[in-house]
């Protein structure tokens, strides 16, 4: 039988807040041990830059990891949970949401969100259809 601190009784538990957690394993003779183990929180911070895409429709955003505090190195980057790089800048990216990861050697991470934003699509309106003659001019304002 499992008895964790938090209250589970299952053989593993996911811990999503740091803090001490401890577990009785009892075997079915009566025998118990206790275990435990201290989470810290990741006292990892990333310094983050983004270029956004220079116009509709194009790829040509960047978000670059200037810098890194803490955790041990080296570090790991990634992008919506794509496979890890140790390059510190994606490219040739479109305008959306990215998920940005830091991980270090140690396995601890942090996350953020980061938005680059499109720039609206170019329209031009010409107005109503015009008919010229031969030798005619028009004056066009966009």
């Amino acid at each position: 039988a499992y008895q964790w601190s938090n209250g589970r009784l299952t053989p593993s538990i996911t811990i999503d807040e740091p803090g001490q957690y401890a577990v009785t394993v009892t075997s079915a003779t009566g025998c118990s041990d206790t275990a435990s183990i201290k989470i810290l929180k990741s006292n990892i911070e990333a310094v983050i830059y983004q270029s956004d895409p220079t116009c509709f429709g194009k790829k040509d955003g960047r978000i670059i990891i200037d810098s890194v505090i803490g955790g041990n190195p080296p570090y790991f980057y990634r992008l919506n949970n794509q496979s890890a790089q140790t390059a510190k800048q994606f490219n040739q990216l479109a305008g959306g949401t990215y998920q940005v990861e830091v991980e270090d050697s140690n396995g601890c991470f942090v996350q953020t969100t980061v938005t680059l934003s499109e720039p609206a699509a170019l329209t031009l309106a010409l107005g109503d259809d015009t008919t010229l003659k031969l030798g005619d001019s028009l004056v066009l304002t966009a």
